[in-house]
């Protein structure tokens, strides 16, 4: 293989994603190469939850997962969505656990985000397999929900392949070199 600009090990998320994002700023010559299938890895992207909450305490991660969340929505592989929007629920059976989701929404709402807190019965309307004896409350938040690891990263791989860049799968990267820097 002649020597390239950019070289990205790993085609699952992580790796088309940041080929994607790289390809979008106007970068060129770059090879993603992974030592399994193309975006079907086997790795964390084959068997991530999908939960993906904007929530966190740092605005940098909310920044992130905002940024990816509103991505993702746009995003579809084999015209099946990479995002489903169904919200998050956070239930409280403790009252450490309701203190800790009353932080949560202080955190949503210093960066803008909105969350709420709900009494148990309005949480047990929202899941109905939820028992609203049993519960305390509940945080809830909308715009958020369930990624679909798999298909982002294959609509991702797509729009980088169709921006150029070279996608390299069953092929083991058994040494690196570097040259003038």
């Amino acid at each position: 293989m002649r020597p390239r600009r950019i070289v990205i090990i790993g085609a699952g998320i992580a790796g088309t994603g940041l080929a994607d994002e790289l390809a979008l700023r106007g970068h060129e010559d770059i090879t993603v190469i992974d030592q399994g299938p193309l975006f079907k890895t086997g790795g964390a992207t084959s068997h991530a939850p999908g939960l993906m909450t904007r929530t966190s305490p740092s605005q940098m991660m909310y920044g992130l997962a905002d940024y990816t969340i509103r991505k993702l929505m746009t995003m579809s592989h084999d015209g099946l969505p990479s995002f489903y929007d169904v919200g998050a629920l956070e239930i409280a059976t403790t009252p450490e656990r309701w203190a800790y989701l009353q932080r949560r929404l202080e955190f949503a709402q210093s960066w803008g985000f909105e969350g709420r807190l709900v009494d148990p019965h309005e949480a047990a309307q929202l899941n109905p397999l939820l028992d609203a004896d049993s519960i305390l409350g509940a945080y809830a938040t909308s715009r958020e929900g369930i990624g679909k690891a798999l298909r982002g990263a294959q609509a991702q791989g797509a729009r980088a392949q169709a921006s150029g860049v070279k996608f390299y799968g069953n092929t083991q990267v058994l040494s690196v070199t570097v040259t003038h820097d």
